[in-house]
């Protein structure tokens, strides 16, 4: 069984992270388009819940961080920690 991640209050499913520095942590994976928190490089201050677009979470600059690596992933704002 694996360990299980919260960010917020919310159970992490996954976490994208991209050249640009922007950041992705997934809370709901089932739908066509996740539900999480994005934080991008280009405008931290407006760092917000919501629908993503999977297609951000797609190419070459784009990656799904290993699970072992999520409390070390990002600035300070990002705190992901595990489950008690």
């Amino acid at each position: 069984m694996e360990e299980e991640y919260t960010f917020r209050g919310e159970v992490v499913e996954a976490v994208y992270e991209s050249f640009a520095g922007s950041y992705w942590i997934i809370t709901d994976n089932s739908g066509a388009h996740p539900f999480g928190y994005a934080r991008l490089a280009n405008c931290p201050q407006f760092a917000e819940w919501g629908t993503i677009n999977s297609a951000d979470l797609s190419g070459p600059r784009v990656w799904e961080v290993d699970r072992e690596n999520w409390p070390f992933t990002g600035p300070s704002d990002i705190d992901i920690s595990r489950s008690e």
